[in-house]
């Protein structure tokens, strides 16, 4: 069938023959929608060449062509073996009429058609011919497969281990692979043999003792069939010696197994399709406590569990339904147990489950030590977790020291080396001031500069010197909202920067440090400004979550990326050019001492927004006086 598939698939080719381009492509444009391969010749001698070459369906030949025409060209198509059944339309502009008609057809074509040509008559008769060359080619490979496939049965019937006998009608042995020659020899035997067997029914289990050796056993079966034409009968026989010794050897484990039943310590039963007990080894008698006679018979469900019907779970039905094994843990309330129940379906001749085999355990002891283990282990991982949890704030607790300690080195010696200097200049930028002219705008933008620059590096000492000293927390019952505005009300921001405010109406008063506060709203509104230099939106929201008040700073910049996110609240983490870093770790520590939180919601285009938890009432009154970095800074 593959073979006749692809030899559809395969399209057609067919031949056009004439001396003159034009008239190719011509004819090339008529047959152009036809499902076709169209190859050109020239000439009768490039035709000839070409069918060496290529399997056509098809030939257009022209009558009249310089050196071998039309007529020469089809003669000689016709003695190739290759080509002699090719069909042959000649196409003439010139030789028309009977005559030249006839002579075509002599000369082996199978048609004539005079220029000028109707499309539609032509594409008509190609069609034909195709359909035809179609036709041909598929009877070809279907004859093909089966001469393929007659060998490889042929090849199947000789190779096959079992024996393989033709009969006539009267016993007369027709044809014999070699496995039925080389065991009856002369097949004599073999005849008369099967024969009886047909008579008796056509399948039989036949003993020989041949030449007096050890008995075989053949099974053996006939039926009809025709046979060159004729009715005749197909014999096939198979040693099944080996089969029917595996059979007694089957039928002695039985027994044994017959024998061993009831020493299996397992609570192992056969149930029929309605939930009869078929056999139950003693085991299970003993669990329930009722004679192995007894239960035999009875509805499984009332002796495990005093029911009337079955369990909607029971795994002996859905091994019905379903056919296959079924595998479910029972709790045995009655009697204290847990059992592991495994009902495997066994099948009737036909096919067809006629009930199944149950084997209960008794895992009562297992299970409670699953629990037991499931107790350490669920001890062992808290015990982990806490533990975890201790080192990682230890580290954590190492690494603030080692860095507050670094800056408290910095800090000193910044105190002694940067302060008085900068003390200098700024007191050298008021005196030229005073002395130089005021009308040169060039030198007074120059010394505007110097002062904004030498404030922002007094403004870092100072942070530096507040992070490196204690100072404690202070808290008052405060009106968030009323705080919050009239802080970010007296701040001048630039232009270009619009500050919005969503704020939920009656919201409760909290404990709150005005003073540390304050810090934390002016870096969180300067750490905003930075990341909009082109302007943009910066909105205030703030509302309750059960015991906490949530105040979310959002702006409108760039966002930061998602691999720094991480470390934006680290002290000494900086991305910009002038910041040193404590910034937003000052905010993390302001609004720890309150016992709130601080997080981070940002990713690149999306802008960035500080989402502030502080706790209501007693939620807050543990907070903890302990020394606290201080310092307004942007974010780092």
């Amino acid at each position: 069938m593959e073979r006749i598939v692809r030899c559809l698939m395969k399209r057609a080719k067919i031949l056009i023959v004439d001396d003159r381009v034009e008239n190719l492509i011509a004819m090339e444009k008529v047959l152009a929608a036809m499902d076709a391969e169209l190859l050109r010749a020239g000439s009768g001698n490039e035709a000839l060449a070409l069918t060496l070459d290529h399997d056509f369906a098809l030939a257009l030949l022209d009558v009249q062509m310089p050196g071998m025409d039309g007529y020469e060209t089809a003669e000689l198509l016709r003695q190739n073996r290759r080509t002699a059944h090719l069909p042959v339309i000649f196409v003439s502009a010139v030789f028309s009429g009977e005559y030249y008609q006839v002579r075509g057809i002599e000369s082996g074509a199978v048609d004539f058609l005079e220029k000028p040509i109707v499309p539609q008559i032509l594409r008509g008769k190609v069609a034909v011919f195709l359909d035809l060359y179609r036709q041909r080619r598929q009877l070809e490979e279907a004859n093909a497969e089966l001469v393929q496939n007659r060998d490889v049965l042929h090849s199947l019937v000789e190779q096959s281990s079992d024996g393989f006998v033709i009969l006539d009608p009267d016993g007369s042995i027709l044809f014999a692979n070699h496995m039925a020659r080389a065991f009856f020899g002369d097949c004599a035997t073999a005849g008369e043999l099967f024969t009886r067997i047909l008579v008796a029914g056509g399948r039989s289990e036949v003993e020989l003792e041949p030449g007096g050796e050890e008995k075989i056993v053949l099974e053996v079966s006939v039926s009809p069939t025709v046979w060159r034409g004729k009715r005749a009968y197909v014999t096939m026989w198979r040693d099944i010696t080996e089969r029917k010794k595996l059979e007694n050897s089957l039928r002695a484990a039985a027994a044994a197994w017959r024998r061993t039943f009831d020493a299996i310590s397992d609570l192992v039963s056969v149930h029929d399709r309605q939930c009869r007990f078929v056999r139950v080894n003693k085991a299970l008698a003993d669990f329930l406590g009722v004679p192995v006679r007894e239960l035999v018979g009875r509805h499984c469900y009332e002796e495990m569990h005093g029911l009337q019907s079955p369990v909607p779970e029971c795994p002996h039905l859905a091994s019905i339904r379903e056919g296959v094994p079924v595998s479910l843990e029972v709790e045995d309330h009655k009697r204290g147990k847990v059992l592991q129940i495994t009902t495997s379906p066994y099948f009737d001749g036909e096919g067809d489950v006629a009930g199944c085999v149950h084997i209960a355990r008794d895992v009562t002891a297992g299970k409670e030590q699953e629990r037991q283990l499931q107790r350490y282990s669920e001890q062992l991982e808290e015990l982990v977790a806490e533990r975890t949890a201790e080192l990682q704030a230890a580290q954590e607790q190492i690494l603030r020291q080692e860095k507050l300690a670094a800056i408290g080195r910095l800090a000193a010696s910044v105190r002694h080396d940067l302060r008085n200097p900068l003390g200098v200049i700024g007191n050298s930028v008021y005196f030229l001031k005073l002395i130089l002219p005021k009308d040169n705008e060039k030198v007074a933008r120059h010394l505007r500069i110097m002062e904004e620059q030498v404030r922002h590096c007094d403004t870092i000492i100072g942070d530096l010197l507040d992070f490196s000293k204690d100072m404690g927390i202070n808290l008052e019952m405060t009106d968030l909202e009323a705080f919050c505005r009239r802080v970010l009300g007296g701040l001048n921001l630039p232009a270009g920067i619009r500050l919005d405010w969503q704020v939920e109406a009656a919201l409760p008063q909290l404990p709150l440090d005005e003073h540390l506060m304050r810090r934390v709203l002016l870096n969180l509104v300067n750490n905003a400004v930075q990341a909009m230099p082109a302007g943009g939106r910066l909105q205030v929201s703030l509302g309750r979550d059960q015991d906490h008040l949530v105040l979310r700073f959002s702006d409108s910049g760039p966002g930061i990326p998602a691999d720094i996110l991480p470390d934006v609240f680290t002290p000494l983490f900086s991305t910009k050019p002038g910041g040193i870093g404590l910034g937003l770790s000052i905010v993390k520590d302001i609004v720890e001492r309150h016992q709130g939180s601080v997080r981070c919601e940002s990713g690149e285009g999306k802008g960035a927004s500080f989402v502030l938890r502080l706790p209501l009432g007693e939620a807050a009154a543990g907070a903890e006086t302990t020394p606290l970095p201080g310092g307004p800074e942007t974010a780092g």
